[in-house]
């Protein structure tokens, strides 16, 4: 997402586009049965989903059950996934993960605290909507399994950019 052409960036906002107060509230319009069908759905037609997360520091993203299945749904249906940090926490990750051995270990063990059985939504009909959804289905496991590898995979893609950087920076 950072080094993508700008007149070529559109934005999908989820909230807007599935209406989870009509799905899992009201238990009107498409979803309230096929909660997982309209999230595919709706994934499939954008093809690509950006992570915008807070902090690499006990992400408020990997607190809320929303965002956790939302990215399942995306490893699972084959979606490109990229995370993004603000510019502070970006550099304070760099920094970490350039203190080497323990600074790559303390950057793992934040990004990959993610517990679907504990997370969140604002509204508790929200939460029990989606988490019975991944006890019926794939399970808790499986969806915190994946999801700590694609946000690793981020990770380690950042620290090779980085290195590439270096890199370039040293042959001019």
């Amino acid at each position: 997402a950072n080094d993508a052409d700008p007149s070529e960036i559109f934005l999908f906002v989820c909230f807007f586009c599935n209406n989870q107060w009509r799905i899992l509230v009201e238990g009107s319009g498409q979803g309230s049965d096929n909660l997982e069908d309209v999230f595919a759905a709706r994934l499939k037609q954008i093809g690509k989903v950006v992570a915008v997360m807070d902090s690499w520091h006990a992400p408020v993203y990997l607190q809320r059950i929303w965002t956790i299945f939302e990215q399942y749904m995306a490893i699972s249906l084959g979606i490109h996934m990229e995370f993004t940090l603000p510019t502070e926490p970006s550099t304070t990750l760099i920094e970490q993960v350039e203190q080497g051995k323990e600074g790559i270990a303390a950057v793992i063990h934040e990004v990959s605290q993610v517990d679907a059985k504990s997370a969140r939504a604002t509204y508790e009909q929200d939460e029990r909507k989606v988490k019975d959804l991944i006890e019926r289905t794939i399970g808790f496991d499986l969806v915190n399994e994946q999801v700590k590898r694609s946000i690793t995979a981020w990770v380690a893609q950042e620290f090779k950019a980085r290195i590439d950087a270096l890199v370039h920076q040293s042959q001019t």
